[in-house]
């Protein structure tokens, strides 16, 4: 079961700690990872648990969405980049060109950020369909939709959610 937590300025936190989360380069086969900073040390997550948790962490960061024209803008960089798998790569080569490389994601334009969440989208469909794993792919969906229905809720007045299920059919 999901938990909610706190989203301060797009920073998680944790035992009240701010955790801050970049896209890095990485020498492993991905050639990208996540880095989080706010522990002791940073930790990197690389290879698929960095795309899985890619998946877990941007409805959050996106929790507002984006407008039909920065959705196209999102898609244009996608396209842009080649390869939904190749999308990480433009992010961090924006993030050398433009000085954020300590920039966390939730500090990139929101074109950029909807577009790494699409981009994760749609690498775990494709790892799931070329390697058969289509219960894998289920799951992700089914955990999507929880935080989905969490980010949802998650800036509605207390009346408002007694309301809506004090009048839900059943």
């Amino acid at each position: 079961m999901l938990k909610r937590a706190s989203l301060i300025a797009g920073r998680r936190i944790w035992d009240e700690k701010q955790i801050e989360i970049r896209i890095v380069s990485s020498s492993d086969e991905q050639g990208w990872a996540l880095r989080f900073f706010g522990f002791v040390m940073p930790v990197d997550i690389t290879g698929p648990e960095a795309l899985h948790t890619v998946n877990k962490i941007m409805p959050a960061l996106n929790v507002m969405g984006g407008t039909g024209a920065s959705v196209k803008r999102a898609v244009s960089e996608i396209e842009a980049s080649g390869a939904p798998e190749l999308y990480f790569h433009r992010v961090i080569e924006h993030a050398r060109a433009n000085r954020m490389t300590y920039t966390p994601i939730n500090g990139f334009p929101s074109e950029m950020r909807l577009a790494v969440e699409m981009a994760a989208n749609e690498e775990t469909e494709r790892r799931a369909l070329v390697e058969g794993e289509l219960k894998q792919l289920e799951e992700a969906w089914r955990e999507a939709e929880e935080i989905a229905a969490i980010a949802d809720d998650m800036f509605l007045p207390k009346e408002i959610t007694e309301f809506i299920e004090k009048h839900r059919p059943s």
